[in-house]
């Protein structure tokens, strides 16, 4: 029996998903998904969509071109809610008002995990999460074959979710590649009901989103669901951190069904492995610059050394390449390859041309004998904090440039706990910039790049960190490293005319 699924937003998820199910579906041996204990069979489904903007004409045509319905009444939306058997939301689609519906929603990764058959990384976290992805995707496309010399002529890993290729795409693509590695958001795990990844990764967890999510404990939740439908056979990893932001993390940890890893920067205490031991026999950890796994034997820890961390490729921070490791041991490969001067050299050149990477610690210019940095992809201060302590290490004069959104989250204790050493000066744009505070203050992005222009000195060092969300004024991250960047070319050559 056919059902009526309704799409709510109509943007690049929506689209994905309208194209899925009307061009992909047909084309699956199964189009059946099982959610909430219940078998849907997709096929011939009737589809409508639904969105609070108005649509263009294109995408009208789009909809009924591919049999659909588009609902072009606005106030309709409960109508649209109540006529749908199901309803598959787009990320960061506000639903707090609409809970009656609630047992209607499908999320893309549902979707996802019904219809790719192959293994799953997936990856979390407040900081991080974008980087961890793309370097184990690329890794493990330059390791051995992923899982036999059948494979070996395949792409072995496809980059995707919050990054890369859509989910949805990837499903079309699936008997080319080996493993789907997904950068997975908030937005997007907040309504699952079913997805299990084979590995997942929780890098680590601070403030954020909480113009969005109700609270911070709401927040929690919504990252905890790559966790919660794990089986047995199946692996969580996650920093030893998150044991200081969770209260009731002992009874969370409890309920897991997965094998449980932890990661840890540091060396543990016997008290802290004690206390892992009731949820973990594998423990990640450095010591020394290296790393090493210790696994339970009985009451106690066996440590073995598995990496030098000195011979980890110069690419993103230590902390990141932890959580790497861990999972690519978990995943059966050898780390000694890693350590080799040609696999570090074939990944530079991968990350080079990795546009995954752009916009996070991007040098990109110097001009008067300053460098300049775009970090752009800092929606949070935690990340400015990370960037800025790269740069700290060269101990040269910063100039750091902040602003965007702050998402519900107070910024304006940060600046008091940034090192003074370096700190030349901060300089602040936007909505909020008069919130974050700083020695001077600007409405627009153009304005303070012209003024640190004026300012900078032989040897200093710009980082463009906003540490905030970026639409006060653009349309995202990218748009605003852009603007960045051209901006410093544009004054940097009007300074370089006016001396000729």
């Amino acid at each position: 029996m056919s059902v009526n699924i309704g799409i709510l937003g109509f943007g690049v998820v929506g689209k994905s998903v309208l194209h899925f199910l009307k061009k992909t579906i047909p084309s699956l041996l199964n189009q059946t998904m099982y959610l909430n204990n219940t078998l849907i069979n997709l096929q011939d489904s009737r589809v409508s969509v639904w969105d609070k903007r108005e649509l263009e004409v294109e995408e009208i045509k789009q909809i009924e071109g591919l049999d659909a319905y588009y609902i072009a009444t606005k106030e309709l939306i409960l109508d649209f809610l109540e006529s749908n058997d199901y309803i598959v939301v787009s990320p960061g689609f506000d639903l707090r008002e609409y809970s009656e519906f609630k047992d209607k929603w499908i999320c893309e990764l549902d979707l996802f995990s019904s219809f790719f058959t192959k293994p799953v990384l997936a990856i979390t976290g407040t900081l991080g999460k974008t980087t961890i992805t793309s370097l184990i995707g690329n890794t493990v496309n330059l390791l051995p074959s992923f899982q036999n010399k059948k494979e070996e002529n395949k792409k072995k890993a496809s980059i995707g979710g919050n990054i890369g290729n859509g989910m949805l795409k990837i499903i079309e693509e699936q008997n080319d590649v080996s493993l789907s590695v997904l950068e997975l958001s908030s937005f997007q795990l907040e309504y699952s009901k079913k997805f299990a990844a084979d590995i997942t990764i929780w890098t680590n967890f601070y403030p954020n989103h909480l113009d969005w999510h109700a609270n911070l404990s709401d927040y929690f939740e919504a990252k905890w669901n790559i966790f919660k439908y794990q089986n047995s056979n199946q692996i969580s990893i996650l920093s030893v951190d998150i044991f200081n932001v969770n209260k009731d993390l002992d009874s969370k940890l409890a309920n897991l069904k997965s094998q449980i890893c932890f990661v840890s920067s540091k060396v543990l205490t016997s008290r802290e492995l004690n206390r892992l031991r009731k949820y973990s026999s594998t423990v990640f950890f450095a010591r020394n610059n290296c790393l090493y796994v210790a696994s339970a034997v009985g009451d106690n820890f066996i440590s073995q050394k598995l990496m030098d961390l000195q011979k980890i490729p110069k690419i993103s921070f230590a902390q990141n390449w932890i959580f790497i490791l861990s999972a690519l041991y978990m995943m059966g490969k050898d780390l000694k390859t890693i350590e080799s001067v040609q696999f570090r050299k074939e990944l530079n050149s991968c990350w080079l041309n990795d546009n995954n990477k752009s916009h996070r610690m991007e040098f990109f210019a110097a001009f008067k004998g300053s460098d300049f940095y775009n970090d752009s992809k800092s929606t949070v201060v935690q990340s400015t904090k990370q960037a800025f302590s790269k740069l700290d290490q060269n101990d040269r004069p910063i100039i750091l440039i902040m602003g965007g959104l702050g998402k519900g989250v107070d910024r304006s204790y940060f600046l008091k706990e940034l090192p003074q050493k370096n700190l030349k000066s901060i300089l602040c744009f936007g909505k909020e910039a008069a919130i974050i505070g700083g020695n001077k203050v600007f409405n627009s992005l153009d304005e303070t790049v012209k003024a640190v222009m004026e300012e900078i000195q032989p040897g200093d060092q710009v980082l463009f960190s906003p540490g905030g969300a970026s639409f006060d004024l653009f349309e995202n991250y990218k748009q605003r490293g852009n603007m960045f960047k051209e901006l410093v070319k544009k004054y940097g050559k009007s300074a370089e005319q006016s001396k000729n």
